[in-house]
């Protein structure tokens, strides 16, 4: 859950600025990958809440270049982002006090 974490982060980092968009899209695409290695491993609950987060990702991606090319929505995705990041924190704290 940390290394999704660093991801979601590093995401929001690069959105800021327009140069990074093959950057975003690979980390993006990483990330994915990230959610089916760590979903299988964690409460059903929370595999579900990271499997919208996939959707969400894929969502984005399928409209890449509108989304990338306009700076209201690429912040309107940053902010998505924040929240998504403060549930997998939430998430990683409720897996590791059941441990």
């Amino acid at each position: 859950m940390e290394f999704l974490n660093n991801y979601l982060k590093q995401i929001q980092g690069l959105l800021q600025d327009s140069n990074n968009n093959d950057v975003v899209k690979n980390l993006i695409r990483e990330t994915m990958y990230l959610i089916e290695w760590i979903a299988p491993d964690i409460e059903f609950d929370y595999a579900f809440e990271l499997a919208n987060l996939g959707r969400f990702l894929t969502r984005w991606l399928f409209k890449w270049e509108p989304i990338w090319n306009d700076t209201e929505a690429r912040n309107q995705v940053n902010k998505e982002l924040g929240n998504w990041n403060d549930r997998v924190l939430q998430i990683s704290q409720l897996t590791i006090q059941k441990l």
